[in-house]
């Protein structure tokens, strides 16, 4: 039987409420019902989650081809068993783990309640869940991205362009969960999070996101001619490399970078401030996003003056994903680029595809949900897709690009006092079996000179995967 999102969010918010009733209980039990036994607030915390893990066997996690990802075989813990220390390594940062002595993170925090409760309310064993990530993409996502073991590390995401499932995300240092309470204490912070829900400096990615405000005040068809820089007040804008394109549009202003196009336009007056926001606000950027592995914070725009007026050094350089207060997550690039996929409209990203009752009996727990409709209209985004193409066939060659209806965008945003550290960035639409996907990397903190276009060889080896992934599916039926 299918569960619509709304039942299974009515279903959840029960079945939260079952689970605050009972820990009211037996708050009240440990605090009233054993004194002599109990005297420190450890103590009474100890003997609560002693009684919580004492009547419930906590699903197990699958993925989407129901190859286990993580079990507790005995009741009495929420403690995990894996595969193996490979396959913990992968999944550690997105499924994240379940600990007795350090609770959870990732998709296990997000789902406790049904990982720990059954819907029906009849057993005292908690629900599973067969996650939409495929086991051996998610795999070859974390060897490619594995090299990237530096705190701040890198992300990537395989994500249906029309539905919103996503195939695959690692963020790296990669987190063993495997041994999570030997190593909890020496890990790196940035092993917990899950970065694709994580903001950073986003670089020219995010003019994917400026040109539709361009679209919108109906001047992508307008010719600037590029001399190489653009001045706001003193201050030079240039492109990087200091290259100098003549007179272009949007498409070519797309397809080959140009900060100072962006700039330039971005200052219109039919766009600034207000154009910039309209458009994040179009995008979904400027609000929270409950999702069931996370919830995604809203990005950072800053295009006014304390006094609300225009901030026009601020417009120019958020324009093209410099401004110093622009922090926009790897998840919202891939949303941005699956829009522009799916004719306008965003899907919103899911990674649960079933909850499965204690008895086996198996339900929909995510039915695909468009986000917002109509951000752009089929016409802009083809003018979008040109524009990327451009980009597509510089990085990955005309024919590979023309074959795979491959559509890029790459980024390199500066970083660090002087900016002498880079953000690289990648986002493309790749079509594999009649489907459009979207795969979306970024790599942190990368020496001053590395850029988006040097990550073409990494984004091949993710969509080779992907198409053989798809080629297993369809074939299996």
């Amino acid at each position: 039987m299918v569960i619509e999102s709304e039942r299974l969010k009515k279903r959840i918010q029960i079945v939260s409420g079952c689970a605050v009733l009972l820990f009211g209980g037996m708050v009240a039990w440990s605090f009233w019902g054993a004194p002599a036994r109990i005297g420190t607030t450890d103590e009474r915390s100890a003997l609560i989650a002693e009684y919580k893990q004492k009547q419930n066997k906590r699903g197990s996690i699958y993925d989407a081809g129901m190859n286990l990802i993580a079990s507790s075989p005995e009741t009495g813990t929420q403690n995990r068993v894996y595969t193996s220390e490979q396959e913990a390594m992968a999944w550690g940062s997105v499924v994240g783990y379940s600990s007795d002595r350090y609770t959870q993170s990732g998709v296990e925090a997000a789902c406790n309640v049904l990982l720990m409760t059954a819907p029906d309310g009849n057993s005292k064993d908690g629900s599973s869940l067969q996650l939409t990530l495929r086991k051996d993409l998610q795999l070859t996502l974390a060897a490619q991205l594995k090299q990237y073991e530096h705190v701040k590390g890198a992300v990537g995401i395989v994500m249906d362009a029309e539905t919103g499932e996503i195939w695959a995300n690692v963020s790296t240092p990669l987190l063993n969960i495997q041994a999570i309470d030997s190593t909890f204490a020496q890990a790196q912070d940035g092993m917990f999070y899950n970065k694709a829900l994580l903001g950073q400096i986003p670089g020219s990615v995010m003019k994917l996101i400026s040109a539709r405000a361009i679209l919108k005040a109906g001047k992508a068809q307008e010719i600037y001619t590029d001399t190489g820089q653009e001045f706001i007040g003193n201050h030079p804008i240039r492109n990087y490399g200091g290259a100098s394109y003549g007179a272009i549009d949007l498409r070519q202003g797309i397809g080959r970078s140009v900060n100072t196009y962006f700039a330039h336009m971005a200052l219109d007056p039919a766009i600034r401030a207000d154009g910039l926001e309209e458009t994040w606000q179009a995008f979904y950027l400027t609000k929270d996003i409950a999702l069931d592995f996370g919830t995604l914070k809203a990005a950072a725009l800053n295009a006014r003056n304390g006094d609300g007026t225009d901030n026009l050094w601020e417009i120019a350089q958020t324009a093209f994903g410099q401004g110093t207060a622009t922090q926009v997550s790897p998840l919202h690039i891939a949303m941005v680029t699956a829009t522009i996929a799916n004719n306008g409209n965003m899907p919103k990203p899911y990674m649960v595809q079933r909850v499965i009752w204690p008895d086996g009996k198996k339900e929909e727990a995510t039915e695909p949900e468009i986000l917002q409709s109509g951000i752009l209209t089929a016409q802009e985004c083809g003018i979008i897709k040109d524009g990327m193409r451009i980009s597509a066939e510089r990085l990955f060659g005309a024919n590979t690009a023309a074959t795979n209806s491959i559509y890029s965008k790459t980024g390199t945003a500066e970083v660090g006092t002087h900016g002498e550290r880079t953000n690289q960035w990648l986002t493309f639409i790749a079509t594999t079996g009649g489907r459009d996907f979207v795969i979306t990397l970024a790599i942190y903190d990368q020496p001053g000179g590395s850029t988006g276009s040097s990550l073409g060889a990494i984004g091949s080896a993710i969509y080779n995967a992907l198409a053989a992934e798809v080629q297993r599916e369809t074939a299996a039926g």
